[in-house]
This record gives C-alpha cells, sequence and structure tokens, in this order.
C-alpha cells in the first residue's frame, strides 16, 4: 500500500518535494512538461522533417499528421491525437527534440 504525506510530514520535512517522494526529479519533469506545452502551442511546422527527415516515415508521419488536422481542425489537438498514435520509439524520438528546442 503506498504511503502519501500527511500534512503534517509535509511541513516538517526540509523539502517538501521529498515528502512527497519527488525528489529532485521534479524540476526536469516540469521542464519536460513545459517544453511539451510550448510546442503544442507553437510547433514549427517542419518539426517531422527535423525529427524523421531522409527517413521512410517522414512522408508518412507528414500525411497522418495532414490527415489530424482534418479531423480535429484544430492544432493542439490535432497534434496530441498525432503524438498519442506514436509508438515508444517514435514519441521519445519526438520528445528528445521538443525537449532539446524549448530547453531553458
Amino acid at each position: 500500500m503506498e504511503h502519501y504525506p500527511s500534512l503534517n510530514e509535509f511541513h516538517k520535512s526540509e523539502n517538501p518535494l521529498s515528502a512527497l517522494g519527488l525528489g529532485s526529479c521534479l524540476p526536469k519533469q516540469f521542464e519536460a512538461m513545459n517544453s511539451l506545452f510550448l510546442f503544442l502551442y507553437n510547433f514549427d511546422y517542419d518539426f517531422i522533417s527535423k525529427v524523421w527527415g531522409g527517413t521512410f516515415l517522414e512522408d508518412h508521419l507528414k500525411s497522418k499528421l495532414e490527415g489530424k488536422n482534418r479531423t480535429y481542425q484544430e492544432s493542439v489537438r490535432a497534434l496530441a491525437s498525432f503524438i498519442g498514435d506514436l509508438d515508444t520509439e517514435n514519441r521519445n524520438l519526438l520528445f528528445a527534440y521538443i525537449i532539446e528546442r524549448h530547453k531553458k
């Protein structure tokens, strides 16, 4: 059974993040989440070429994103659905690109 800190434990801790079991990884998680958020609302339209350029997937993924744009008629929802459809390896490639592009 998981242990969730009480409010008393949280306030007593020198590092509240440690009390939550988050430790030092939280800033990196926030950075990654912020990078994804920035990308969803400010993506460059040639990101597929930048990530998958020169591979057999480039044209396929461009077509897939165009289909999502027709379906959702809203770029953020289309892009989120596109990302959700990627397999783990390709999603990781895209996330690495996003984090590198939007890191502080």
